[in-house]
């Protein structure tokens, strides 16, 4: 299904026209080519789609896996990041025991919102985090990796590499648009040869996104209005629903350790059928992700 433009709320604060364009946010990080919504809604037939996964061919078989931890960097989240720091290696290495079949694993970064430190051409919402500045940060500059990109894989020091890239600080303001950096993440223009995150995302492999926020989705976030325009676009460009997996440490209403909570997000990981919920304010992040692994394998039938 083909349509010219998404009217409504979300039309009201696009401020390009129709086709590929940017999300305009409110600190001006929207640089018109900088995002990925295209103007077309995706297939709502991917909401019935039955086939397992694994892009055109067939069934998801978790060979590749691409994770993608989306991390708030608004004034509040320093303990928080560093929970997720702490506790990382649990999700990671417990993935990779897991997963029989797995092959290759992609793990990348990026903000809730754009960050203004990272490489140039990065700094927009959804560019993938290579190095880090402001308070609470890791302050440095956590490249050169493995796969000559801005991601890291299994050739890299993870132990050394990923807690610089995931202590992105708690300089940013709160105009948190996860989803929508989620979705810029995986989509061109940041996925075409020569940019940001080309590479990264590999349509077929299992998605596995870690949305890690204490903040409700900012209005400004166009997408993140829709939490089913944002779930389909994400699922048409993995392949298929079951193509991705979502884990959401949040403040939710299954989880409400703080308020507001958020809505948006528990509707959006609702939409896939394997998805995992846990509260932000848990103080051992290992306990989460346990259960949030077990998720990750029921996606994977051969896992």
């Amino acid at each position: 299904m083909e349509v010219g433009c998404r009217w409504g709320i979300a039309a009201m604060l696009l401020v390009a026209g129709c086709g590929r364009t940017g999300i305009d946010l409110a600190d001006g990080s929207g640089d018109g080519d900088a995002g990925a919504w295209s103007g077309r809604l995706p297939d709502e037939g991917l909401l019935d789609d039955a086939d397992g996964g694994g892009g055109p061919g067939g069934p998801q078989l978790c060979r590749e896996v691409d994770v993608l931890f989306v991390i708030d960097d608004s004034p509040t989240m320093a303990g928080y990041q560093s929970n997720l720091v702490s506790n990382y290696d649990v999700f990671i290495d417990g993935l990779q025991d897991a997963l029989e079949t797995l092959e290759t694993m992609h793990v990348g970064v990026v903000t809730a919102s754009a960050y203004p430190h990272a490489a140039r051409g990065c700094d927009v919402l959804g560019g993938l985090v290579t190095q880090t500045s402001g308070p609470a940060s890791s302050n440095a500059t956590c490249g050169p990796f493995a796969s000559e990109g801005n991601f890291l894989t299994d050739g890299d020091d993870l132990d050394r590499h990923f807690p610089c890239i995931a202590k992105v600080g708690n300089g940013g303001l709160d105009l948190d648009t996860p989803m929508a950096a989620a979705l810029n993440a995986i989509s061109p223009p940041l996925t075409d040869p020569g940019q940001c995150n080309e590479g990264f995302f590999n349509p077929g492999a299992l998605l596995v996104l870690v949305l890690v926020t204490d903040t409700y989705p900012n209005m400004v976030g166009l997408m993140d209005l829709d939490p089913y325009f944002v779930g389909t676009s994400i699922a048409e460009a993995a392949g298929s629903f079951e193509d991705v997996v979502v884990v959401l440490i949040a403040s939710t209403e299954d989880s409400p350790c703080q308020n507001p909570l958020a809505p948006a997000l528990e509707d959006f990981a609702g939409l896939f059928d394997h998805s995992f919920a846990g509260g932000i304010c848990e103080t051992d992040y290992s306990r989460l992700f346990g259960p949030a692994i077990d998720v990750v394998k029921a996606a994977c039938p051969s896992g």
